[in-house]
Order: structure tokens, then sequence, then C-alpha cells
């Protein structure tokens, strides 16, 4: 087996690296993590539902979290940044200074089209009743520890990895968000504490072995198989020089081809039950009185199966 040069794959990542395009008024960006962790507090929720902290910050390093042990089935061990959340006062003193004031709602494609268009986007407005909310001074809390953590590191950190299959050469890019504002500032479906995403680039080799950039993939929240990847040359994947251009979601962070407004699509419990039901039913209908057409079962052809693309998405969501 060929040896791998570490500086070969360092020149690799640093030549096809994405290049983000995010929204004004975006509060958070990437950070390295050892800015991120002496943020929070290691905690565990037991059986008894009360969070107990394992290590208290500043204390927190990539060498406690190795080293912390499994808190056992029916816990859960997790780290947790905002401890108190801004005051009244506070948080108004955040929007008056926060680059908050320079996001401004446009006018949505749902004002230039039909009344059914209205009718959905009316209904997912009302449906984030139903999820609750975290009270706004918990986000501006998180942008200001963020802001002031990631001060020592003016520019946004990427983590990069090289994987080598027959097919392909892949480049992947994993960024951390400490914090997802995506509810509290910009109308959208919640907030979260830590978030990483993922961009891949996957290259070929030419005649004489140079790297071809082939497909790029992308943590496109709400969207998965086909719709995650493109070809390199696919005029919807916009480029600067070889660097693959990533829109980035303002406050949910997610990694889009094209600038626009992208809808996420979010399941009530309730309604969840009831498209159960009626499934079941329709499906016993079925059976009973062989009307209508039954789920094709696969048949098993002995073929050993495609190679899978990486299924990307919110990968450290708490």
């Amino acid at each position: 087996m060929t040896p791998v040069d570490p500086g070969a794959d360092l020149l690799l990542l640093r030549r096809f690296e994405p290049q983000f395009r995010t929204t004004r008024g975006e509060q958070f960006y990437p950070i390295p993590l050892e800015a991120y962790l002496p943020l929070t507090d290691l905690m565990v929720r037991r059986r008894d539902g009360q969070p107990h902290v394992v290590t208290e910050r500043p204390h927190v390093t990539q060498e406690v979290l190795a080293a912390c042990e499994e808190a056992g089935p029916d816990s859960i061990t997790y780290l947790h940044m905002v401890r108190e959340p801004l005051t009244t006062i506070q948080l108004v003193q955040f929007r008056a200074r926060s680059t908050l004031r320079e996001f401004h709602e446009g006018t949505t494609r749902f004002a230039r089209v039909g009344i059914f268009a209205r009718l959905l986007d009316m209904a997912f407005r009302i449906s984030l009743l139903a999820r609750g909310r975290v009270p706004g001074g918990v986000a501006a809390a998180a942008a200001t520890s963020a802001q002031e953590a990631a001060a020592a590191h003016p520019w946004p950190v990427y983590y990069g990895r090289v994987v080598r299959t027959q097919s392909y050469t892949v480049l992947q890019y994993h960024v951390f968000y400490a914090y997802n504002d995506y509810r509290s500032h910009y109308h959208g479906a919640n907030d979260h504490e830590g978030d990483w995403e993922h961009i891949s680039v996957y290259l070929s080799e030419d005649a004489q072995g140079a790297p071809v950039p082939e497909w790029v993939a992308y943590a496109a929240h709400d969207a998965d198989g086909a719709d995650q990847r493109r070809r390199w040359d696919d005029p919807e994947l916009r480029k600067f020089g070889e660097h693959p251009v990533v829109h980035i979601g303002a406050g949910s962070h997610g990694a889009y081809f094209s600038p626009g407004e992208y809808i996420i699509r979010i399941e009530i419990p309730l309604l969840a039950r009831v498209s159960s039901w009626a499934g079941a039913v329709r499906t016993s209908w079925q059976r009973l009185f062989r009307q209508g057409a039954l789920p094709r079962r696969p048949v098993p052809t002995g073929a050993s199966p495609s190679p899978s693309w990486t299924t990307l998405g919110e990968m450290g969501s708490c």
C-alpha cells in the first residue's frame, strides 16, 4: 500500500476548500472546538430526569471528553453551553449593537404565488406554536459567548479529512457551530446548541494521476439522496475558481447550492399518528378487498449493493 503523505492531503484540502456565503446578520460562524469546549459544562441526565454536572467549565477539553465513561443505558451525556439567558435589558442592548439589524426579511415567494401556497405557509407558522419556544435571551447569550470566544480566531475554521476508496478520493470538510438560532432570530423551526455540518468533494484521477473533481455533496437540510449532490459541471453549482460556493442557511447553517428561501418540514406528533393510522387502514383495506396497489417487495438478486453516497446532515445536534 502506498503511504499517505499528510502534506499532499493538506494541499488537496486547501485546493478545493469550499467558500461559504452567509446571510447578513448571521451571528454564528464555524469555530474551533478548543474555543467552544471551555464555554460548556459536561452534563449527564439520569433516570430521575435531573441533570448533573460531570465537569464544569472551563475545564472541559477534548481529553476530558475522550476519557468520559458511558453513563449507562438510561442516561444521556451531553454538553451544555447557556446557563442563564440574558435579561430583558441585556437583550435590548444586544439587539442594539448586534449585526442582526442588518437582516431584513424580504418578500417571500409565497407573496407571489397562489392562495394555496400562502395557506401552507400560514399552517407552517401556526405549527411552530405546538413546538414551544426557547427564550430569546438564550440565543443572544449564546451569540455573546461564542463571539467573545471566537475573537481569538478571526477566520472560520474547518476540520479536513481525506478518504480514499476504490472509486474516489473524498475530501471531507467538517465545520462546527456553537449554536443554531434559526427559530429565535430567523423565524425558523427550532434552536439548539452544537451543530456539525459537512461538505464533501469527490475526486477521480486523469491519465496522469492528477485529481479531477467529479461531484460535491452538501449537508442540505430536508434533502436526501440525489438532492444532496451535484456534478462538478452542473450549472447550479457555483464555483470560485476551484472552490465550490456554499450558501449557508441563516441561523440553521444548512448548506445549499443556490441562494434562496428553503422550508424545512416539521413533523407534528399528532399528525404523525393520524398519518400512521391512515396508512394502516389503507393497507388493511387493500389486503382485505384486493383493491389498490400493494407495495411491491424487493426481489433479491444476489448481487452486491452498489456503493452508497455519504448521508449528510446535522451530526452534532443536541
